[in-house]
């Protein structure tokens, strides 16, 4: 009677924490590296290799694939004794195609720019922005990440007030880290 008490003892035990270790195997394969909530992130920008600059944008993750927010810009050239300056506010949407640390992405930015310095030698003083782009992002945890874009915004401005729209094109990299 001892020897199967005993024998059903140790089945027990050894089933109990068998099934304890298949839940935790489960809990790490679901990981989900960007969760609902608050998100942000800062980049540093390139426009083609003339316009540097520094972004930021903080908005809502409605689930581990959708993004909605808002932001602002900054950029700058340092190829004259002027630095032309301008500063960009937006709105975007990003998408991510894989609930995985490393995924692809894709998004679009639709804002309004305008030139912090008055000089005669900027192309326009304000303009409309819209920018499709595409990229990837290395996510380290649910908390921090890193991202690689290539954008391509768009400008539309008025030289003058009864002008035709104009369409500035400057092809863009950005990479930066997401929180």
């Amino acid at each position: 009677m001892k020897k199967i008490l005993l024998l059903l003892i140790i089945i027990a035990t050894f089933n109990l924490s068998f099934s304890s270790f298949a839940g935790e195997k489960s809990r790490y394969t679901n990981l989900t590296y960007r969760n609902s909530g608050y998100r942000g992130n800062v980049n540093f920008t390139n426009h083609i290799a003339v316009w540097f600059g520094l972004e930021t944008s903080h908005g809502y993750m409605f689930d581990s694939k959708n993004y909605i927010g808002g932001g602002a810009a900054f950029f700058t050239t340092p190829v004259s004794d002027d630095f032309p300056m301008f500063g960009n506010v937006f709105g975007e949407y990003q998408r991510y195609f894989k609930n995985k640390r490393s995924t692809p992405t894709t998004g679009l930015k639709a804002g309004y720019c305008l030139a912090l310095k008055d000089l005669s030698g900027n192309t326009f003083d304000k303009a409309v922005t819209l920018e499709p782009r595409i990229g990837w992002e290395w996510a380290q945890n649910d908390k921090f990440g890193l991202n690689l874009n290539i954008g391509f915004p768009l400008y539309f401005y008025k030289n003058y007030p009864n002008s035709h729209v104009r369409t500035l094109f400057m092809p863009m990299l950005s990479f930066g880290f997401v929180f």
